[in-house]
């Protein structure tokens, strides 16, 4: 039985990765995990909103059958909840005596979240403010860390969704990086067991990291080096030591 990640990064277009690419985004680890592996030229998203597309890509149902067919945080949601968890495709998985991990971003109902799922890992319901939780902070604490937001704009109450902000602070200060290392530590965790495993870590954040947005409206001045791609890396390395 094989072991299976699923790395999700949040609004990303399609050709902004891979030999097909048609924005100049320096991201060689995807690249070459593109590159090495199968890629799905005929995958279509099945909404423009967040939730509706990865109540999708969890239970392999349109959102008019998951019933999940605008975001779960805002005042109009058609739902909070998703309405049959049973259709969870981890379910499956873990009837095939899999462990399943999942970390990051949820975005999938505002009460229950991978944890009360049968999930481990310490993911926040809804769309999961990482800042705010006691994880994260312990991670900047523990690491002497910290960091500033200067403007903050937020689309929906109780400040849970950023529309704008710049981040002040170092790169390990950042949720990419936080994901990161929790990812990192989840798969060493699951390597140890003689259990096959389905991971998923699900970033809050395209695969890029510019202190400045206006470094990636320049021609030819993209730019792809942060967490993600330094995960890729280090794994691509391990890999190759063993």
């Amino acid at each position: 039985m094989k072991n299976l990640l699923f790395i999700g990064v949040d609004q990303l277009r399609w050709d902004c990765l891979g030999p097909r690419k048609a924005v100049p985004v320096k991201a060689p680890h995807l690249d070459r995990l593109i590159e090495n592996g199968v890629s799905f030229d005929r995958a279509y998203c099945t909404s423009p909103l967040c939730t509706p597309s990865r109540a999708s890509m969890l239970t392999g149902d349109y959102a008019f059958t998951h019933g999940m067919g605008t975001n779960c945080d805002m005042y109009h949601a058609l739902a909070r909840e998703l309405a049959r968890p049973e259709r969870l495709l981890h379910n499956d998985l873990r009837r095939a005596g899999y462990r399943c991990g999942f970390l990051g971003k949820w975005h999938v109902g505002m009460e229950k979240g991978p944890g009360d799922y049968g999930f481990e890992g310490d993911a926040p319901a809804g769309y999961g403010n990482v800042v705010k939780t006691k994880a994260f902070q312990d991670y900047l604490t523990s690491n002497g860390l910290s960091y500033r937001i200067e403007p903050e704009l937020y689309f929906n109450p109780d400040q849970q969704t950023m529309a704008a902000g710049r981040w002040r602070g170092p790169q390990a200060s950042t949720p990419c990086h936080f994901l990161t290392d929790q990812i990192i530590g989840m798969l060493q965790d699951l390597v140890s067991g003689s259990q096959p495993f389905f991971a998923t870590v699900q970033y809050w954040d395209p695969p890029w990291a510019a202190p400045d947005l206006r470094r990636l409206l320049r021609p030819h001045r993209p730019h792809a080096d942060y967490a993600l791609e330094q995960f890729l890396g280090r794994s691509f390395r391990q890999a190759a030591a063993r």
